[in-house]
């Protein structure tokens, strides 16, 4: 199948969990079911939000995801990122950074590159079942671009290096050239799904950034990335949080979607946090709407 079919299909699967999360937050948030009822819905929700992050990394290895790209220092990034990883990494995995003070800015989608650091920590977890170290390296670098020419890669020369190493089994010579591909695992009763390298190196991709691989059984691995570097004044990464829906003060919303049953979900939601809302399948419908209601207020 190809990668345009398969983003294809995971837009379209998509659109169906978020039908399902949002019901089920709702229901779970209702007073008119019991403890029991409420727990179930919240379970539908937890389980529905474990899709849609599935569904993501199939879009990121397709190459078909959503980037919002800003100015990132990765330095104090990647040092959050550690933060993050030591509470939530095992006690026998001690966690290094190498990197000198300075300003590592790439554009980047800050969401899709923690991300990217995570699955690379979980694989080297995986890889360090008795304990390891895992040792993250930050730098600048030049690169030919005539010598490491690629389609697919920006073109600029100046970029900002990112190594993520461990001390692990390393990758036998027979795997490794198939560590990206979709869906491939070595991991044994269910516990990988084949996606979170794959979702790795299609979200380098969508930043015209290069990875490359060094393993060998017995000697850990290393991952190696390459992101176009910026020169700018520094901003200071925060980290992706949740934030928390604002209720209103019956403002009128008017939600596009063509989809009906996402647009319902999405109505009956925003009526919840005490909005009004009106609904339209396109944009003819919406431009027809709004004129409606402008009507209506010179009326009256």
């Amino acid at each position: 199948m190809s990668l345009t079919r398969t983003a294809g299909i995971a837009h379209d699967f998509n659109n169906i969990m978020a039908v399902i999360l949002l019901y089920s937050q709702m229901m779970a948030r209702s007073q008119a079911l019991g403890d029991a009822d409420r727990e179930r819905a919240a379970t539908i929700s937890q389980e529905a939000q474990h899709a849609t992050r599935l569904i993501q990394q199939i879009l990121d290895f397709s190459r078909r995801g959503v980037l919002e790209r800003q100015l990132v220092d990765l330095l104090p990034f990647v040092k959050e990122q550690i933060k993050l990883l030591e509470r939530t990494l095992p006690e026998n995995i001690g966690i290094v950074l190498d990197c000198a003070p300075d300003e590592y800015l790439v554009k980047a989608d800050p969401t899709r590159i923690q991300q990217m650091l995570m699955n690379l920590a979980l694989n080297a977890r995986d890889a360090m079942p008795q304990g390891g170290v895992l040792r993250f390296s930050v730098e600048r670098a030049c690169i030919d671009p005539e010598t490491h020419a690629s389609a697919d890669t920006s073109d600029s020369d100046s970029f900002v290096l990112i190594s993520v190493a461990d001390s692990g089994v390393g990758i036998p010579a027979d795997v490794l050239p198939h560590i990206f591909e979709p869906f491939f695992t070595t991991k044994t009763g269910g516990r990988g799904s084949g996606l979170g390298l794959p979702q790795v190196d299609g979200i380098v991709a969508q930043h015209q950034g290069r990875i490359w691989i060094d393993s060998r059984p017995g000697e850990g691995t290393t991952f190696t990335i390459l992101l176009p570097a910026l020169t700018a004044l520094p901003l200071v990464p925060t980290a992706p949080g949740i934030v928390a829906a604002a209720g209103g003060q019956r403002e009128m919303i008017l939600v596009v979607e063509d989809r009906e049953p996402v647009r319902r979900a999405l109505q009956s939601s925003l009526e919840l946090l005490n909005y009004r809302t009106l609904g339209a399948a396109n944009g003819r419908e919406a431009i027809d709407q709004l004129a409606r209601v402008i009507a209506d207020a010179i009326r009256h």
